[in-house]
């Protein structure tokens, strides 16, 4: 599904039944425990720069992402599913970004009508290198915890042995507390160590695998059953790595936090210390790429941060060059300016809006712009800003 486009998929979709029939066998083979059981192939990896920051992306070929899909999608989240706390919202059907900030609003809203008031303190909490040190026999043990069939469990046991990390550079005492220590994938595929297949780390998973989003999404089941059932948070989500909980109370606050911490400690989870924080829900928080704040009047504000506008206002000048050297077209650039727009639409202002388009009028013309120009967008942007006005008005603001 979205590759159809891609040579090795024909090929796949071409000769599909001498081709599951083969990986059929193989699976066989693997539950009976015969040598010539199902192995996954080597992939290919590349890495993007998102943001300034360097992600590796491994990619299967098309045969194993057959096998990942079926299993993950017909065995592994079912069994998960019913175990997860309902705010936890990443790569789940139902589920996802949009959702997970409809929730940060929904307890918002909860928290104002139960006490009454906008003052309080929520905690932002961030983990460091979070698939890197996913620990491999504690996924595998969560999974078959979850799920007694025996193929699903031994084709996770294979699947997790062939994402382990070649360290054949580690010294004997590094290698002893590796499984302790934070480990950086991307920084130890860039010093270009050996390959020698001496001795291998059974830990971190590998971005664009089915499997590692799954285990990403189950794996800090028992920290969230922490802030959840023990310890009886009510205003508490999570989004894969990262995770917020909300009280009035500062201290109860910060006991809390420090449970959380010693419960993802005790899976290798490692907390970043630079974005894990406590704000003021009055004074306004970022979660998700969002701005957002409670307001005395108990509507929630939620904001397109302006670092956003910048970088897409940026990538929009860049792209001027490719667009004069012939590489892409100005409708190529105005339908990338729309798509970005429209799925943030729900957070953007009007003078946001208006930054965009007005750049796409001045470098890429008329046509361009009148694609990008959304009427229905800029009339919702304008009537929020006069309820916002109605809003100051009404609690005494001045006229200028």
């Amino acid at each position: 599904m979205g590759t159809a486009w891609k040579e090795s998929v024909q090929r796949f979709c071409w000769y599909y039944l001498k081709r599951i029939t083969i990986l059929q066998q193989r699976l066989v083979a693997l539950e009976m425990g015969l040598p010539d059981g199902y192995r996954p192939q080597e992939g290919f990896e590349f890495f993007i720069n998102e943001r300034g920051r360097v992600r590796p992306i491994t990619g299967q070929v098309i045969d194993d992402r057959v096998v990942s899909h079926s299993l993950n999608d017909f065995v592994l989240i079912p069994a998960i599913r019913p175990h997860l706390i309902y705010d936890n919202m990443a790569s789940l059907e139902g589920r996802g970004v949009d959702k997970a900030r409809d929730r940060v609003r929904v307890h918002l809203e909860r928290y104002f009508r139960r006490e009454g008031t906008n003052v309080g303190y929520i905690r932002l909490k961030d983990q460091s290198k979070y698939y890197d040190n996913i620990r491999h026999r504690d996924a595998y043990a969560i999974i078959c915890g979850f799920t007694e069939d025996v193929l699903a469990r031994k084709l996770v046991a294979v699947l997790l042995n062939h994402a382990r990390t070649d360290v054949s550079d580690l010294s004997d005492e590094e290698y002893k507390r590796c499984m302790a220590t934070k480990f950086d994938r991307v920084a130890w595929r860039m010093e270009n160590h050996s390959k020698a297949g001496r001795r291998y780390m059974q830990k971190g998973l590998a971005v664009g695998d089915q499997l590692s989003q799954t285990i990403g999404i189950m794996y800090p089941w028992r920290v969230d059953n922490e802030a959840t059932v023990v310890r009886g948070s009510r205003y508490y989500a999570r989004y894969m790595d990262d995770s917020m909980d909300i009280d009035r109370d500062l201290g109860r606050l910060r006991t809390r936090g420090e449970a959380i911490d010693a419960a993802a400690d005790a899976v290798g989870m490692f907390t970043n210390e630079r974005k894990t924080c406590i704000a003021r829900i009055d004074k306004g928080f970022v979660y998700l790429q969002r701005k957002i704040r409670l307001l005395e009047n108990g509507q929630v504000e939620m904001r397109l941060k302006p670092k956003a506008i910048t970088r897409i206002r940026r990538r929009i000048r860049r792209l001027k060059r490719k667009e004069m050297a012939g590489r892409i077209t100005a409708m190529d650039v105005a339908e990338m300016a729309k798509s970005w727009l429209y799925a943030r639409r729900d957070a953007i202002s009007y003078p946001q809006l208006r930054s965009v388009e007005v750049l796409i009028l001045d470098l890429y013309g008329r046509e361009a712009y009148e694609y990008v120009y959304d009427h229905a967008e800029k009339w919702r942007c304008s009537r929020r800003l006069d309820d916002e006005w109605q809003h100051v008005r009404v609690a005494g603001g001045s006229d200028s």
